[in-house]
């Protein structure tokens, strides 16, 4: 396998940290949802940062299980004579296979986000020229209004699929030249202030921190659908910002009919922060009734990921303990150990080992677990032996075994 060559704690550390994310994120997204559904009506860009507050949550908890992993697993196991488990106990190859498939899954997403931000980069060199003169006469005002004014480049597109920004410290509006000319001015108007939001918002930063926790949390459905969340809320608070600019809610809900329609007739598909982002047609319900109450949406949302943590904690539980037939050999073999030191405890005619002669029977253990009887006897038959008789009261750091 392509993680062969790696040490076997960090293997270990990754399939916990991952396995845990599991829960932990179908949890973060139960409660979100929960919020959304019974707390009170909150504003798009409220929902926003309520959602991109759930994102980074699940990443800060994904890096401290893998953190109490690591350094777990690159101690020595230590087993406690009462019972007890290793802090982490995943069978070598469910490790290796887990880790395996996040990181070939990884890299293939990884490059699939490397190609769309190579076909963004052609965009800004190719097929680009100075918006018409009517048209950066009517951004003018906006830019002023939403105080980018010198902050913010416009061009205009033969390559683009639709008005987006692109560039996180120098971003410039990009219009495709068959908006720029199937537009009427108003909408356009509409359009050119939705693409403002984005800069205002400061989307296109936000959207990186997005895309780290959807590439590290591959194929967690609870993930999935708070990205998809935060994408609708998104466009909304931005057709929100964007109202607040000057267009009315009548020719934004227009203007973003209309760009469908001709992003249609050119064949063309929505990339990056193109004006279709979101359900298209929620947007414009939403621009022309206003904000709709649709509780039932978030309840099934919460129904789903609370079953899917509980689910995911019980298989998390039961992988970590081994499952019962590795539970049912480590009680077996915690039992033999036990016997062992009864007899040797009887055979010294004591019942207090110190912590040095528990140690050097763990070692005995370790070494030759089979062989552990006749290095007892052999041990016991020596008076000059490693095993000593201790008299005095033992202290407070040692255990005893009856």
């Amino acid at each position: 396998m392509m993680l062969h060559g790696l040490p076997r704690w960090v293997l270990d550390a990754f399939g916990v940290s991952l396995l845990h994310s599991l829960w932990q994120g179908a949890l973060i997204a139960s409660i979100i949802a929960c919020i959304l559904a019974f707390g009170p009506k909150a504003a798009p860009r409220t929902r926003f940062v309520l959602i991109l507050g759930g994102l980074v949550a699940a990443l800060l908890m994904w890096v401290t299980t893998l953190v109490i992993a690591a350094s777990s697993a690159a101690q020595p196991s230590t087993h406690d004579w009462a019972g007890g488990t290793p802090a982490i106990h995943l069978p070598p190859v469910a490790t290796e296979w887990l880790s395996t498939a996040w990181a070939v899954a990884l890299a293939l997403a990884s490059a699939r986000l490397g190609l769309g931000l190579f076909t963004v980069a052609t965009w800004r060199r190719r097929g680009v020229s100075a918006l018409p003169s009517t048209v950066h006469s009517r951004l003018v005002p906006l830019l002023a209004k939403a105080g980018l004014a010198g902050r913010v480049d416009s061009k205009a597109s033969t390559q683009v699929p639709g008005p987006m920004v692109i560039g996180a410290f120098r971003p410039t509006v990009y219009l495709p030249v068959w908006a720029i000319d199937g537009l009427r001015p108003t909408h356009l108007d509409a359009i050119m202030a939705h693409e403002l939001a984005h800069v205002l918002r400061r989307d296109i930063l936000l959207g990186i921190v997005q895309q780290l926790a959807v590439l590290v949390f591959l194929f967690r459905p609870a993930i999935v659908w708070l990205s998809r969340r935060l994408d609708i809320e998104r466009e909304e608070a931005c057709d929100d910002a964007a109202i607040a600019l000057g267009p009315s809610e009548e020719d934004l809900a227009r203007a973003l009919t209309e760009v469908a329609a001709l992003r249609r007739d050119h064949r063309q598909q929505a990339l990056a922060m193109a004006s279709t982002g979101g359900k298209l047609m929620r947007r414009i319900k939403r621009l022309i009734r206003g904000e709709p109450t649709n509780p039932r949406e978030y309840t099934r949302a919460m129904t789903g990921a609370t079953t899917f943590a509980l689910l995911a904690l019980v298989f998390v539980g039961d992988v970590s303990l081994g499952g019962p037939a590795e539970r049912q050999a480590s009680a077996e073999l915690q039992a033999q150990r036990n016997a062992d030191l009864q007899l040797l405890a009887d055979t010294l005619g004591s019942t207090e080992l110190t912590e040095a002669d528990v140690l050097q029977l763990e070692s005995n253990h370790a070494a030759a677990p089979s062989d552990l009887r006749a290095h007892s006897s052999s041990s016991m038959g020596s008076s000059a032996g490693s095993w000593r008789l201790r008299t005095t009261s033992p202290s407070p750091d040692s255990h005893a075994f009856i």
